[in-house]
C-alpha cells in the first residue's frame, strides 16, 4: 500500500471513528483537541453547545461548573450554551450523551488569550429554528 492510500485508509478509519463515538461533535473541534494533546499541551477551548430544549439549564451548567469550574453562559433563550475552560475528549464525550445536545462546536484559545464568547452559529440553523416554529 503506497503512503497516500494508507492515510487515505485511515482517515476513513479516523472518520468512522469520529461518526460512531462523537456523532454530535464537530470533528474540527476533536481533531483540534487531539493536535493540542499531542504537543503535550491542555487544551483549553470555547465550547458551544446547541440544545434542542431549554428545560435543563440549570443540569448543565452545574455540570459544566462541576467538571471545569467554571460558568457556562447561555444565548438565544437558552438554546445555545457557551463556556470556556480546559478540555478533555472524555469530557466532550460525556456532555454529548446529554439527551438536550442537538451539537457541539469550538474554537481553540491560545495561551495569554481570552474566550471572546459564542461565534459560531448551530451548523444547519435556519433548519433547526424552522422546525422548532412548527
Amino acid at each position: 500500500m503506497s503512503c497516500i492510500e494508507e492515510i487515505k485508509d485511515k482517515f476513513t478509519q479516523y472518520d468512522n471513528a469520529l461518526k460512531t463515538c462523537f456523532p454530535k461533535v464537530d470533528p474540527k473541534l476533536i481533531t483540534g483537541i487531539l493536535r493540542v494533546m499531542k504537543e503535550g499541551n491542555e487544551p483549553m477551548f470555547t465550547m458551544e453547545v446547541f440544545l434542542n430544549t431549554n428545560a435543563h439549564i440549570d443540569e448543565l451548567r452545574d455540570w459544566i461548573a462541576k467538571k471545569t469550574g467554571e460558568v457556562a453562559t447561555f444565548y438565544d433563550d437558552g438554546y445555545h450554551m457557551v463556556s470556556a475552560h480546559k478540555i478533555t475528549l472524555e469530557m466532550v464525550h460525556e456532555l454529548s450523551q446529554h439527551n438536550d445536545v442537538d451539537e457541539i462546536r469550538g474554537t481553540y484559545i491560545q495561551k495569554g488569550t481570552a474566550s471572546i464568547g459564542p461565534t459560531l452559529e448551530r451548523t444547519q440553523d435556519d433548519e433547526y429554528w424552522e422546525g422548532q416554529k412548527e
